[in-house]
């Protein structure tokens, strides 16, 4: 076994064996050359994610200085289709969206030749702060839009948004419009993602981010829409001591709902449950009883999301259609009415 070993150990340029302490301190400099390697691409991916932040985006005020002129400088933003708004004595519309100012400047600088004597144009990003905000909305303690000054990504902003509510359904979306945002896409958008026409979605599990999964983890871009999602309802009605919306969650039960909703309540009766179920645009009634399945003689029934249970109360009548219920309301707060918060 040794002497297989020693061979494995074997230097292919020589065929011979340098010795240990020979052979430890080249294992040595070729690990340390990787890290130099993956030093310098670490590097250069965030030289990119720190450049793309430098580019013209949608929002920013931009400065056009002809030296040595004030006829023929401009300032103004872009139009929604990425083009300087408004710039005049340019022969074609100048598209400024995503580039460097410095390749703005010389498109403008090779349109204004044609009356000026070799023109100097310098063009500069004068105002950031127009950038589409991020929104965070879903079960987190704080919802809110978001100015970004610096790079955050997906864990630091629940952090600072005050972590998950107990409503949190263990999912959280995040919608990437387009043109909101230069050269992040490619970064950070983890496999699995979709696009949503021009949008980019990006499904994250909260149990990868908590886990410290890189791929959950990515970084917030300029419009994103992050919404973590909340826990779908079940309904428990009638003979209950709490008629309530249940949480629902996978592995939720008939008793382990009833029991949710305070227990049944004197003069109920058990034995002639009705559960509402709603599939697609179809309801489906299911017949249950709670005596059979607390003997054992009967399967206990696993619930889905929507679910009405409907216990019945002695000498009233059977309930005969879906009830009522504000099943899928959006009460939430508009976009607009969120608190602005400054990432720097």
């Amino acid at each position: 076994m040794l002497r297989a070993l020693r061979r494995n150990l074997q230097y292919p340029e020589t065929g011979k064996y340098p010795g240990p302490t020979s052979h430890f301190y080249s294992l040595a400099a070729r690990f340390f050359t990787l890290c130099a390697s993956l030093t310098v691409v670490l590097s250069a991916v965030s030289a990119f994610a720190q450049d793309a932040r430098d580019l013209i985006h949608l929002g920013d005020l931009i400065d056009v200085d002809v030296v040595g002129s004030t006829e023929f400088d401009w300032r103004g933003g872009l139009n929604p289709e990425g083009f300087l708004s408004g710039i005049q004595f340019t022969e074609e519309p100048v598209p400024a969206l995503c580039r460097t100012p410095e390749a703005v400047a010389g498109m403008i600088k090779e349109s204004y030749a044609r009356f000026l004597n070799s023109p100097e144009v310098k063009v500069s990003i004068l105002d950031r702060s127009g950038r589409t905000p991020a929104v965070l909305f879903g079960a987190v303690r704080t919802q809110q839009r978001l100015k970004l000054l610096r790079p955050i990504r997906l864990a630091e902003l629940i952090v600072i948004s005050g972590g998950l509510t107990s409503k949190a359904s263990g999912e959280i979306r995040l919608l990437r419009q387009p043109n909101a945002s230069c050269g992040i896409e490619a970064l950070t958008a983890p496999k699995g993602s979709s696009r949503v026409g021009e949008s980019v979605l990006i499904t994250v599990a909260v149990k990868d981010l908590i886990a410290g999964d890189p791929n959950a983890n990515p970084e917030i871009a300029y419009g994103d829409v992050i919404t973590v999602l909340e826990t779908s309802p079940v309904y428990v009605m009638g003979g209950v001591a709490n008629p309530t919306r249940i949480d629902f969650r996978e592995g939720l039960t008939l008793s382990r709902a009833v029991s949710s909703a305070g227990g049944p309540v004197k003069g109920s009766d058990l034995s002639r449950i009705t559960i509402f179920r709603r599939t697609g645009t179809e309801s489906t009634v299911i017949k249950a009883d709670l005596r059979k399945i607390e003997s054992g003689s009967a399967d206990d029934i696993e619930l889905t999301a929507y679910d009405i249970v409907d216990i019945g109360l002695e000498g009233q009548p059977e309930r005969r259609y879906v009830p009522v219920e504000n099943v899928g309301v959006n009460d939430g707060v508009p976009a607009g009415d969120l608190p602005l918060r400054v990432i720097d």
